[in-house]
């Protein structure tokens, strides 16, 4: 499930403890790099798709964003990921990955040239990004079921899980669905992380926390509505009004917890 630590401890894949002992990828399988060939040409297929079946136009800029990004994932892939096989885990957070970037794409494409698809294409937007946010209980469906949890697989899902709720945080700006209070959906952990960087005691791991996996849920349910073409203002506005208020207040919990355990040790020592 979806998660907004900073460290992939805190949760793990799809809100469980990461256990790194014993529970590597199996040393059979396909490597990171076939991976990652393997998800480039999902987005070449996913973009000939789109093109084909007439219901989106990307652009150049849309291309060139869905690339980028990729390249992106390429590289922190490459840096990060543990030798041996890629896992089951790895390959739908992967596929999720690709969905996003095209997801990127097709933002980027909206808000340079004003692009709006017709209908079928604005529910095609939206099927994709329920396919992103469902895939996202799989992948950590997966690392329980078959013991593949590991440290890489946890923050790898964790920043596929931001990367597409900022996505979709500014899809429904461009769309119209609400003001730029929105953005902060998708930026709030940003803003977490780099908060940690400027105030040490906020860069701690948190501990796994119900409220904070349900929020997180909410915000990926909360947008995926949005980019529905039938959820129009002022319901939309209300929509997200309420995520970014129930997820300011989950942010603000976890803060202060951070901040009083920060004292605590200050005081031990």
């Amino acid at each position: 499930m979806m998660k907004y630590s900073t460290t992939p401890s805190a949760d793990g894949p799809a809100g469980t403890q990461v256990r790194t002992s014993g529970h590597a990828d199996a040393p059979r399988g396909v490597s990171a790099v076939q991976a990652l060939w393997l998800g480039a040409l999902g987005l070449g297929a996913l973009a000939v798709a789109l093109v084909a079946g007439g219901v989106l136009a990307p652009s150049p800029a849309s291309l060139l964003a869905a690339i980028v990004f990729y390249g992106g994932v390429v590289w922190a892939v490459a840096v990060a990921a543990p030798a041996g096989a890629f896992g089951w885990p790895n390959i739908v957070t992967l596929l999720r990955a690709v969905i996003t970037v095209g997801l990127i794409g097709h933002v980027a494409e909206s808000a340079l040239t004003g692009y709006r698809p017709d209908l079928l294409g604005a529910w095609l937007v939206a099927l994709l990004a329920a396919a992103a946010i469902l895939l996202d209980g799989l992948d950590g469906w997966i690392a329980r079921r078959f013991r593949r949890e590991t440290a890489f697989g946890a923050r790898f899902d964790m920043e596929i899980d931001a990367l597409l709720i900022l996505a979709l945080s500014v899809l429904a700006v461009v769309l119209d669905k609400a003001g730029w209070f929105a953005l902060a959906i998708g930026g709030m952990r940003y803003a977490f992380v780099v908060a940690g960087w400027l105030v040490p005691a906020l860069a701690g791991p948190l501990p796994p926390s119900l409220r904070r996996k349900t929020v997180c849920v909410v915000q990926g349910v909360t947008l995926v509505l949005l980019a529905m073409p039938v959820v129009v203002p002022p319901a939309s506005e209300a929509l997200a009004v309420a995520a970014l208020a129930l997820l300011g207040y989950s942010f603000l919990v976890d803060i202060l917890w951070r901040l009083r355990l920060a004292r605590r040790e200050a005081r031990a020592t």
